[in-house]
């Protein structure tokens, strides 16, 4: 829809505050005569008349029943809004710039411009419900700011002021003692005049606007920045929406500069901002000279603009077409993914890893969400679900994901298996249940796999579903068949206990590994006992790992039959941890227990017991008890039958 186009004020638009309703808006100007306005047709209720000089801003109180106002006048008023009665003047000797409510309306905050030598200030003032009982007396005064200070507001609970103002710094004082808490980093924070500042409803963070052509979003307890929107022009007003992550910003070329070009030259349409992604989102033009003033309607559905020109403008954003987006992306998944805490990196990374998200509605999106969250995946492991496989949220529901848990349902043995496999591989919802799934049951049936076993080695390795059966699978199936492992269903059982290793390629890793375990002096037979009982074996690189243990359990003394026996009777002692295994058993063995290296030799499983609790613990109960006794004898047993066997107990 078209602007509303209020003109009721001679000269340059300087503050627009609507209350709390929504319903009124008061806007003030350098013609000396706040104005109050019905917010939803522009209709001119009234004016406030009184000051003598610019009015440069106001506020108005929780029950729209006060409004204070600052003007060049050096003074600020409270007034009736309802009779446009003036109630009080609070005199100063300088002009006052920024007025402010505090929460409960008993305080306000106002600022005094730097003049005729006086230096810039912030004054407190407690503000009564009784005209008759309000005073002049400040509450507390702050000085120390160089130059004016273009606006001043009440931090969470009063407890604090935010000022800032020419000296592009912003400042947050204590308001109870004055005290200067903290000061925006020069590295970080503007660079020139900040003009504007606009809290956010909850007043967790506020945003500022400068003429170095930028505004910046802060943290109100840390003062840490939190996003910059770059624009090309100064930036002389900004607002923050309560409904949307939207920005608003406002401003031009300098007003000097106005008459000399059109107002296409000028820029002032106001820039609306994606508060997170940082992006220009669109734009609303109307005005013909620069913005001043800006503020959005508490309902989020609006906001107004006022100008240079003398306008102030109220328009409906809540309807298509009333702004000119730019952005690419679909905004009504943007507002998704914020609402769900995704940072900015994980967002673009997630149109990018899908185009289909740009037609997605945030409906369907919600639903997707929810039914994941119902299958019994843990809310905080959702973002992580969806970061990594975005194109869950553009399938139907009923069509593509009720079936494939549905499927994989069955499969289960035990509660959350279906949860876990797909927090794993998230993918696996994507793919078709009649193209992928059923084919790949199949599969493993005709290898003589149960059903039980199937259900284990998908939900295990839910990768596997996105394997292809004729270049992948076959491909393994006949490797291991070839190898002599066709026999009783042995290749069915080394996938049930290790389903891991379909990943592996035949040619990179299966087949090397094979070779290798044939070259140190492992039979045919050797190596189909380490395939179905320790197939994580076959999985591990040969040079980074298999020949590096080898290696070194030769280096260690260990002859070549020696560690071939002990490979055979216990393979993993060729993917143990060098450092973190091997090594400190070994040098436990020789240096503490005193014992010869080939003892293990003829008790493999030394590597196979725990080193704290079974192999250390046991050896001090025997050296204690002056006990002699064979590895085998030691380890062999638990740890009540070893106390009964050595009479320890």
């Amino acid at each position: 829809m078209r602007p509303i186009l209020m003109k009721g004020h001679e000269r340059p638009l300087t503050f627009l505050k609507y209350n709390r309703d929504g319903d009124l808006l008061f806007s003030c100007a350098k013609d000396l005569n706040p104005t109050v306005w019905f917010a939803d047709n522009g209709e001119r209720l009234g004016t406030y008349r009184g000051h003598n000089g610019a009015v440069w801003c106001c506020d108005v109180s929780r029950d729209s029943s006060l409004l204070i106002t600052g003007s060049a006048d050096q003074s600020a008023k409270l007034w009736n809004v309802q009779t446009g009665a003036q109630l009080f003047t609070f005199n100063f000797d300088a002009p006052t710039r920024a007025v402010d409510f505090g929460v409960g309306d008993k305080l306000a905050v106002i600022t005094t411009d730097p003049f005729m030598g006086l230096p810039s200030a912030i004054h407190v003032k407690r503000i009564s419900r009784d005209p008759s009982e309000q005073t002049a007396e400040s509450v507390l005064t702050l000085k120390g700011p160089q130059g004016r200070i273009n606006r001043a507001v009440w931090g969470p609970l009063n407890k604090t002021i935010i000022s800032a103002g020419e000296d592009a710094v912003i400042r947050v004082w204590d308001s109870e003692t004055g005290k200067l808490l903290k000061e925006s980093e020069k590295e970080i924070g503007h660079k020139k005049t900040i003009t504007s500042l606009s809290k956010s409803e909850d007043s967790s963070h506020f945003l500022t606007g400068s003429l170095d052509k930028s505004a910046k979003l802060w943290d109100t307890r840390s003062l840490s920045l939190i996003k910059t929107y770059v624009t090309e022009r100064p930036v002389n007003a900004v607002a923050m929406s309560p409904l949307l992550d939207h920005v608003v910003l406002g401003g031009g070329q300098d007003a000097s500069a106005v008459t000399t070009t059109d107002h296409r030259a000028g820029k002032f349409e106001a820039k609306f901002y994606d508060k997170i992604l940082q992006e220009e989102i669109g734009g609303v033009k109307g005005h013909f000279g620069p913005i001043n003033a800006l503020a959005f309607n508490p309902d989020g559905k609006s906001f107004s603009s006022g100008g240079e020109d003398g306008y102030n403008s109220s328009t409906y954003i809540s309807r298509p077409g009333d702004m000119e987006i730019n952005n690419s992306h679909n905004s009504s998944i943007l507002w998704f993914f914020k609402d769900r805490g995704f940072d900015d990196k994980s967002i673009n990374a997630m149109f990018k890893k899908c185009k289909r998200l740009e037609s997605v509605q945030r409906q369907r999106a919600n639903e997707n969400w929810d039914y994941l969250r119902n299958v019994g995946i843990q809310e905080r492991k959702l973002p992580h679900v969806v970061s990594k496989c975005p194109k869950i949220l553009a399938l139907h529901l009923e069509e593509k994901l009720i079936p494939m848990v549905q499927c994989l349902a069955t499969l289960e043995t035990k509660p959350g298996e279906v949860a876990s496999a797909i927090t794993k591989f998230p993918s696996i919802l994507t793919h078709s249940v009649e193209e992928k799934l059923c084919p790949l049951l199949a599969f493993f049936q005709a290898l003589g796999v149960h059903d039980k076993q199937v259900g284990k080695i998908i939900l295990l390795n839910p990768r596997i579903i996105s394997y292809s059966i004729e270049s992948k699978l076959s491909q393994m199936v006949d490797f291991l068949a070839s190898s002599g492992l066709s026999k009783d269903g042995m290749i069915g059982k080394i996938l049930t206990r290790n389903p891991y290793i379909v990943g592996y390629g035949v040619d990179t890793r299966l087949q090397p590994t094979f070779e290798f375990l044939k070259s140190i002096g492992l039979t045919e037979l050797d190596l189909q006992k380490v395939a179905v009982n320790f197939p994580e074996v076959l999985c591990r690189d040969v040079n980074k790992i298999l020949r590096p243990n080898f290696n070194y359990l030769k280096g260690c003394g260990f002859e070549g039959g020696q560690i071939v026996a002990m490979v055979t009777a216990y393979p993993p002692i060729l993917i143990k941890s060098i450092t973190n295994s091997l090594e400190p058993r070994i040098r436990f063995l020789v240096e503490v227990m005193g014992r010869r290296i080939e003892e293990a030799a003829d008790y493999p499983d030394f590597f196979r017991h725990a080193f704290k609790k079974r192999l250390e613990l046991r050896h001090k109960l025997l050296k204690r008890n002056n006990i002699h006794c064979s590895l085998s004898e030691m380890l062999d047993c638990n740890q009540k039958k070893f106390l009964m066997k050595f009479s320890l107990q």
